[in-house]
């Protein structure tokens, strides 16, 4: 629907837990505005409300239903987020994925070996700021957490 191509460019897609409505702010217009600059962006999110939503605003955005409970998203961004990888990495010139952190790291692995059968190989960036282990159950909401 809304494929870029940049000639000789790879393309990233970011994936996280961030929500986005179609009117981004002043501070993520920019990073996205920065980043497109030099290559394709698509973010994987969350919508602001229940429903998937398809917008470009700097970057070419597929936001999935933000859903009220952290295990819900999780499960939602499991399930689809890899399919949606794979069909983005089909159709563009992608060869990095960037994940928020390991929670989504592991949807983006997935994608990763999935789209490795068809001979593309991505590079995957997994992002853990802090000390991930220690800090996962005060940045999430873990049943059984400490």
């Amino acid at each position: 629907m809304f494929e870029k191509k940049r000639k000789n460019s790879s393309s990233v897609i970011f994936l996280g837990s961030h929500s986005y409505g179609r009117l981004l702010n002043k501070t993520e217009e920019k990073k996205f505005r920065l980043l497109s600059s030099s290559r394709d962006i698509f973010v994987i999110a969350f919508s602001k409300d229940k429903r998937f939503r398809t917008f470009n605003n700097q970057a070419i955005f597929y936001t999935l239903p933000y859903l009220k409970y952290p295990s819900s998203r999780f499960l939602i961004a499991t399930l689809i987020t890899p399919f949606l990888i794979c069909k983005l990495v089909r159709k563009n010139n992608i060869d990095i994925l960037v994940a928020q952190d390991p929670y989504y790291g592991f949807a983006a692995t997935l994608a990763k070996i999935w789209c490795g059968f068809w001979g593309k190989k991505l590079k995957l960036i997994i992002e853990s700021h802090g000390d991930f282990e220690n800090s996962i159950f005060i940045q999430k909401k873990v049943s059984g957490s400490r």
